[in-house]
């Protein structure tokens, strides 16, 4: 993830959270997020097969879009499910669907 100080946790089943701090605004964030999304769906082999793999991306920021870290969960968890609507290999921000 680069120079920002990053935590990642899996929230359960296949959903991960990745809390960043220190960046610049919304545009570098929308930046960390798509290069996140092509390193994801890059191909990766298990076994003798070739596996490819989609991912969606929900992002909120605090204080801007919540105030408690259960808020700002919950505000990411509805732009990720918005994208999943949408189709495969999306990013979305909370701000993006209000």
């Amino acid at each position: 993830m680069g120079d920002s100080k990053a935590v990642i946790a899996r929230i359960g089943g296949d959903e991960f959270a990745i809390l960043l701090k220190d960046l610049d605004g919304i545009e570098e964030a929308r930046k960390k997020a798509e290069d996140l999304l092509i390193k994801l769906r890059e191909p990766y082999q298990v076994s003798e097969h070739i596996v490819y793999s989609s991912f969606s991306i929900g992002v909120s920021f605090y204080p801007f879009d919540a105030d408690t870290k259960e808020e700002l969960f919950h505000r990411s968890d509805q732009a990720l499910y918005y994208g999943k609507q949408q189709g495969k290999d999306t990013i979305f921000f909370y701000q993006d669907i209000n």
